[in-house]
């Protein structure tokens, strides 16, 4: 776990209600044993009545006293005076493993420093720039990528050559509809009532998302977050709603997402979706030799991308199958793909908790992120339910940080 700390200290002037001075410092501690490489902090902070009321006013310090690239949203306010009562601060850090660090938020008119994000909207997609990559959006579709970019110099431009998707990446759901009734249980459960399937369509529909709204919901220094909204439904087939939520961080190149899947099917409490396949697939180029690593028992399999591919998945949660056979336990929620073009780091924060769930790399370089595996008991999504996932991607060229170091940012957040 890693703790995250927060005091705060107002220095106030002879004049009353006047600010002379903010200090909230905010140390972030490390504690599970794993080291940090560009993780990100995403941390609420209470201010007091009259302290600031305008969040430009802010700023965040390292121990050095040195302005951070950060981004410091308001997100509520005193009813007294309209001062600022709760900010959320979102940076980047690297920490050794058992380390912590002390940065301080304060009210300062000290320079900003250059953030490397910028954001572009246009017909039909989003740009988000971090550094040293180039994401685009498309915002007809979950994708959630055309395409990913990755440069070595960023004082060039982004060129073809940077590109590591074959093509655009996809979000693809299989599923049946289907029917329930309640019905009492018996034996000594008998004053307590069960689901019991009534039917079920043979037939599975397989859709991909389309997009009916998409907003830049934050352009901070700091961090971006793209919101998506929309249907697998079509006029042929009722099924499922989502919101996805897309963070980007200035000069990282990770992307973490939350997609939520709802049923909206209102007609019948009775109706449902049954979920075969829910899975995000990216066509990742690769070249030389492709090796393919899997966090499994809190270890690492690694071997080379064979002709047939690599599947991995948790069907129970105490059974985690390679390639069909049982392998171990626990699938720990990552999987890596790397050779000569870049490295695609990817996974979820929960994986062994929420099977069937699952991941696998074909052999031309699809990966895929099974946030419902096909192997594994049918998933049934109720009207008004609902289920969401938190994914991380990380992208490199040359050397990428350990996986471990990588994953770690969602699956035990600083």
């Amino acid at each position: 776990m890693l703790t995250c700390i927060g005091k705060v200290v107002l220095v106030m002037s002879i004049i009353a209600g006047q600010a002379l001075a903010l200090e909230v410092p905010i140390t972030v501690e490390e504690t599970t044993g794993i080291e940090r490489i560009g993780n990100a902090v995403n941390s609420g902070v209470p201010l007091p009545m009259g302290a600031v009321k305008d969040v430009a006013a802010l700023r965040l310090l390292d121990g050095l006293g040195n302005v951070v690239v950060a981004s410091i949203e308001p997100r509520a306010r005193w009813l007294g005076d309209e001062s600022l009562k709760w900010v959320t601060v979102h940076f980047n850090t690297d920490l050794p493993a058992n380390g912590k660090k002390t940065y301080t938020l304060v009210v300062s008119d000290d320079v900003l420093p250059t953030s490397d994000l910028v954001i572009k909207q246009a017909d039909r997609v989003i740009s988000v720039i971090t550094g040293p990559a180039k994401f685009v959006v498309p915002t007809d579709r979950f994708a959630p990528f055309d395409q990913v970019y990755m440069r070595d110099d960023h004082e060039k431009a982004f060129v073809e050559e940077d590109a590591l998707l074959i093509e655009s990446a996809r979000v693809v759901l299989v599923g049946r509809n289907g029917e329930s009734r309640v019905v009492p249980r018996t034996g000594e459960y008998e004053d307590e009532f069960r689901t019991e399937r009534v039917r079920i369509d043979e037939e599975a529909f397989t859709q991909t998302a389309t997009v009916q709204s998409a907003e830049i919901e934050e352009r901070g220094p700091g961090r971006a977050v793209v919101a998506l909204k929309g249907t697998f439904s079509t006029a042929e087939t009722t099924s499922l709603d989502f919101t996805a939520r897309l963070y980007f961080y200035s000069g990282s190149s990770n992307v973490e997402i939350t997609l939520s899947v709802q049923n909206r099917q209102l007609d019948s409490m009775a109706h449902f979706v049954g979920i075969d396949r829910l899975a995000v697939e990216l066509p990742f180029k690769t070249a030389g030799k492709a090796l393919v690593s899997l966090a499994m028992d809190g270890g690492t399999v690694t071997q080379p991308l064979a002709d047939s591919g690599v599947r991995l998945a948790q069907t129970q949660w105490d059974t985690c199958r390679l390639n069909g056979d049982v392998a171990g336990e626990k699938y720990d929620g990552w999987v890596r793909l790397a050779s000569d073009v870049g490295t695609l780091t990817a996974g979820t924060r929960w994986s062994w908790q929420v099977n069937p769930v699952g991941v696998a790399v074909q052999s031309d370089g699809i990966v895929s992120l099974d946030l419902k595996s096909a192997e594994g008991e049918l998933v049934e999504l109720y009207t008004a339910g609902a289920k969401t996932r938190f994914l991380f991607l990380h992208f490199a060229r040359g050397q990428a940080p350990e996986p471990q170091a990588i994953a770690a940012g969602i699956r035990q957040p600083l």
